[in-house]
């Protein structure tokens, strides 16, 4: 619902000046009203002192800014424009959390919640913005019946969050389509919870809400999982890859449960609620395919194509799963096709952080490019969920292109402040130092010399961060007062 009422007008200057209120219905009864209400209570401010305030909270925004020295200009406008629209798409005050394209087309995916926002656009306000990250958990929390509902209707205990949900929480994927078979979704929002609980150091959100969704999720895997001789697996599932469903033993999927039933463990120990012995059983014994040369399969059977999507490696970057042949297997899919991926959203966006972590900053750059500029649309640098290859049509205002695709933006800047890096909040327990989340051996795209984060918050603390091209780790400093 919205009202509008003019608040001002100067004849001598034909100027007008308007204040809007919207009010959305699922959080009043009468939302008509409550929108005169807020005209009222905006009219006593004033226009200007409106303003000013809108100002000072987009300045403590923009001070976690990031900037990469020696980046192109094109560079620092994509970079500054992805910034822009995602953290104008999240609020501490909103009702739900953000859609796939956020605020700017509400038609595109129904306005529905994926995967996309707690693997990919929760992280970066969790560390640039924690209210607002919170808020987004929050959506998640409040349909936790919902969740227990669909885990039932699957024959499941515990909590099964749905591939598609809407405003009541429930699975609302059309029946036609095999992507209700995407179940990792509750394992990526566990890991949400988790991340929260780990970089915010929040007891008692940790206690009311964090611990709810990991106890329900890891319920949810001890009745999913199938017990072999050769440790617990899952099967039927389609994995981040849709394009290969019904599989068994999707690598992403087993190395998230194991994580979850991990951290489950450890906080129930932490909060004085006793021990699962059946749960760090199966995340010891968890069944990950692997090929006998090392690699680790995106699922089993995975057959040895020229291309192949490596969408595995999520689990690596950036949920920070190294027990494995960690050169072969990047390796492996960056030499099979990651290239072609760089056209696709999600996860494209920080591709480059593979090859960077493998010691390649030429094939880092290459892939940085070839995964986010194209995807840029003039004049306001927004983003399409598709690359557009013809130069020519990213410019031309007479071209309609579905904007702005949050994801990829979110995306994008995950893989500078987690990624390149080397920030895992999941090396060590969730209660640990911090100086243990930074791996070794800084290597930056080609030609960037140093990427700086002007302010993120962690445990209460403000810092930061910067990471040289070169360097042994990225570097914290506290930023006080």
């Amino acid at each position: 619902m919205r009202v509008t009422a003019r608040a001002e007008v100067k004849e001598a200057e034909s100027e007008m000046r308007l204040v809007t209120s919207y009010i959305p219905s699922v959080m009043h009864s009468e939302p008509h009203n409550q929108a005169q209400r807020m005209i009222q209570l905006s009219a006593w401010k004033g226009v200007d002192s409106l303003r000013e305030d809108n100002r000072e909270s987009w300045a403590r925004l923009w001070e976690s800014r990031i900037t990469v020295e020696g980046a192109t200009e094109e560079w620092q406008k994509a970079l500054d424009a992805s910034f822009f629209y995602l953290m104008t798409s999240v609020s501490p005050f909103s009702p739900a959390s953000a859609a796939p394209f956020a605020l700017s087309n509400a038609d595109s995916y129904e306005g529905h919640f994926f995967w996309d926002t707690e693997s990919f656009m929760f992280l970066p306000p969790l560390f640039i913005s924690p209210e607002t990250a919170k808020c987004m958990l929050d959506y998640r929390s409040k349909r936790l019946e919902a969740a227990e509902n669909n885990a039932k209707i699957n024959g499941y205990l515990g909590i099964q969050f749905p591939w598609q949900s809407g405003s009541a929480g429930c699975e609302v994927t059309v029946p036609w389509c095999s992507q209700a078979g995407e179940q990792h979704v509750s394992l990526d929002i566990a890991m949400a919870f988790d991340a929260y609980a780990r970089v915010t150091g929040d007891a008692e959100f940790t206690r009311e809400s964090v611990w709810p969704v990991l106890k329900g999720v890891s319920q949810w895997i001890e009745s999913r999982v199938t017990k072999t001789s050769r440790g617990y697996e899952i099967h039927h599932i389609t994995g981040i890859d849709e394009g290969h469903d019904n599989v068994n033993n999707d690598s992403y999927c087993n190395i998230m449960a194991a994580k979850v039933l991990r951290s489950a463990a450890d906080l129930s120990e932490i909060l004085g609620y006793g021990e699962h012995p059946s749960w760090r059983e199966i995340s010891e014994n968890m069944f990950i395919p692997v090929r006998p040369d090392g690699v680790v399969e995106q699922y089993e059977g995975m057959p040895d194509l020229d291309t192949v999507s490596p969408v595995c490696l999520m689990s690596v970057f950036p949920y920070g799963f190294e027990d494995c042949d960690m050169k072969k297997t990047l390796d492996y899919y960056i030499s099979h096709g990651m290239k072609e991926s760089c056209c696709y959203p999600m996860l494209g966006s920080f591709l480059g952080v593979y090859p960077a972590w493998n010691g390649d900053p030429e094939k880092s750059r290459e892939l940085y490019d070839d995964s986010n500029l194209d995807f840029f649309c003039g004049p306001f640098y927004s983003s399409t969920e598709s690359a557009i290859k013809d130069p020519g049509e990213r410019t031309d205002p007479k071209k309609h292109h579905e904007t702005d695709f949050i994801t990829n933006r979110a995306s994008l800047l995950m893989g500078l402040i987690m990624g390149l890096t080397k920030m895992c909040p999941w090396r060590g327990p969730g209660n640990g130092d911090i100086r243990e989340w930074f791996g070794e051996n800084i290597v930056l795209p080609s030609g960037w010399k140093k990427i700086t984060v002007g302010k993120i918050y962690i445990r209460g603390r403000s810092y930061r961060l910067t990471a040289a091209d070169g360097a042994k780790r990225a570097e914290l400093e506290e930023i006080r007062g």
